[in-house]
């Protein structure tokens, strides 16, 4: 048992435990979607189990384009908004989502500076969400 990351893909949900939890946040678009299940999932003490599988997919950043990285991470930002606050709130700590998100974006920025180019490091981070 310990942390994992989260994908949608490949993931089977049987349908008691979104009756528990609820369906998925309609508020969240794309990004977090899996990581906001994980959680409700978590939150209510249902077991989850993984299992052997590799996963065909490349989820890095592709691209060296910094226009497409950063809008991107817009997308995150919007999505991220949303799911940082929303466990925070659930948690307890109302005002303590806005550290972890922005330092999930920190990480983010730099991340994706990497592959573009650190040139664009502080147009990554000051990237606004799309309203």
């Amino acid at each position: 048992v310990g942390l994992f990351n989260s994908i949608n893909n490949g993931t089977l949900v049987a349908k008691k435990a979104f009756d528990i939890t609820g369906l998925f946040d309609p508020d969240i678009f794309v990004y977090f979607v899996d990581s906001y299940l994980y959680f409700n999932l978590f939150l209510h003490n249902i077991k989850t189990e993984i299992i052997d599988y590799k996963n065909q997919c490349d989820f890095s950043i592709q691209t060296k384009d910094s226009k497409k990285i950063k809008k991107r991470i817009q997308l995150m930002k919007t999505d991220g908004y949303v799911f940082y606050r929303k466990i925070y709130q659930k948690l307890g700590h109302p005002k303590r989502w806005r550290i972890h998100y922005h330092m999930f974006f920190l990480k983010k920025s730099i991340e994706c500076a990497r592959v573009s180019g650190f040139l664009h490091f502080f147009s990554y981070l000051s990237s606004r969400k799309i309203k």
